[in-house]
């Protein structure tokens, strides 16, 4: 939990990458509300929002906040393996994606549970 809590103060602290983070927030938690407007035949912004209690809510800005993150820190992770300067280690590596899993599994079970 350090490591992850280092690695995000540490991409956060760029100005490039918080402003990122911050216009991903709202984007990524728009698909999480919509995806099951435009997917599911017959439903739409009222009902959906008519269906969500303050747990779905609360939720979806959860992992809104936490996709905005992985997102970041990817682009952060990417952008520094193409520098000559700085090079990846593998054990940075590894906890990137362990944490990249762990993420895209929380939305995966979102997303279908919200569909279903």
């Amino acid at each position: 939990m350090r490591t992850i809590y280092t690695v995000t103060k540490q991409v956060l602290s760029h100005r490039r990458y918080a402003i990122g983070f911050a216009l991903l927030v709202p984007v990524t938690a728009s698909l999480l509300f919509l995806l099951p407007v435009w997917l599911t035949p017959g439903n739409s912004v009222s009902f959906q929002a008519s269906l969500f209690r303050v747990q779905d809510w609360a939720l979806t800005a959860l992992l809104a906040v936490a996709i905005a993150l992985t997102l970041t820190v990817h682009a952060y992770a990417f952008m520094q393996a193409k520098s000559a300067a700085v090079r990846v280690g593998s054990a940075g590596g590894a906890i990137v994606s362990g944490f990249a899993g762990a993420m895209s599994t929380m939305f995966a079970t979102a997303s279908c549970a919200w569909c279903v």
